[in-house]
This record gives structure tokens, sequence and C-alpha cells, in this order.
């Protein structure tokens, strides 16, 4: 295991105490740093953080990244966020809920205005088309750009 990571830029982090180290030569631990170096030690790699996953999406990056995706069509996600008509894929999807559930399922696909990450129907419908947790963090990533 490595003593120092690098970063995106010149400074190297000790892990020991997780200092940033700046690209400094007076600099006594960036000295102990080119030391540990030149004894033929090696860096741990710059890991590149992923991206934080927005808490929630507008109706419009929703529908529009499930029709970039396939999921609906281009037509029927714009008449989602024209009209709040649900597209038939969806549609099906609220059908298979419990009687119970149904009529607030279809108020929120029909009138949401935003789409909550950990919203339980979020999570249905993630469940329903085989996604993971992952999978569903990723189309949030993606919807959040567009």
């Amino acid at each position: 295991m490595s003593d120092y990571l690098l970063t995106e830029t010149d400074t190297v982090v000790r892990l020991a105490d997780h200092a940033n180290i700046p690209n400094d030569p007076e600099n006594i631990d960036r000295q102990a740093f080119d030391a540990w170096i030149a004894a033929g030690n090696t860096p741990g790699p710059y890991i590149v953080p992923a991206a934080a996953v927005p808490p929630a999406i507008s109706d419009r990056q929703f529908f529009q990244q499930l029709a970039l995706q396939g999921i609906v069509s281009q037509d029927d996600a714009l008449a989602a966020v024209r009209t709040g008509v649900i597209p038939a894929a969806l549609q099906q999807l609220i059908n298979g809920l419990p009687a119970d559930e149904q009529f607030g399922a279809t108020m929120i696909v029909a009138g949401a205005t935003t789409f909550e990450r950990w919203h339980p129907l979020t999570i249905a419908i993630a469940t329903a088309y085989g996604w993971s947790s992952d999978q569903l963090d990723t189309f949030f990533r993606a919807a959040a750009v567009l």
C-alpha cells in the first residue's frame, strides 16, 4: 500500500494524516515525498470521484432520459411533459401496482414537476426495469445534465 496518493493537480496527499502537500521544493513534507519517490516508491493513483447523484430531477429531465434510453418514445416523452399523459410503458407499470397504490402513482407520474431519487415510486420504476441502485444513480446523473 502506498503512503501517498496523487491528485488532479501536482499536490499529493499523505495518507497517514490526509495532509495536502504542495509542489514546493522548500516544503519539508514535499522533500520527504521526493525522497520517498527517489527510494523507488510509487504513489497511489488519482481516482476521479464519482459525480454526486442529484436528489431530484425535473419531469422534463426524467421523461427525456427515459426517451434517450428507449424506454418511452420521444412523442410519449413530449406528451408527458406537455400535458401529463402517462406513457404506455409507465401506465403498464402503474397498472401492475396494488390497487390502493395506483391512484397515487398516477398522480405522481402525471403531475409531478420533479422526480426524487429515493421516492418509493422511483425505486419501483427502476426495479420494474431491472435496474440496480447504481444504474438508477447513473440515470439520475445523466438526466441532471440534460
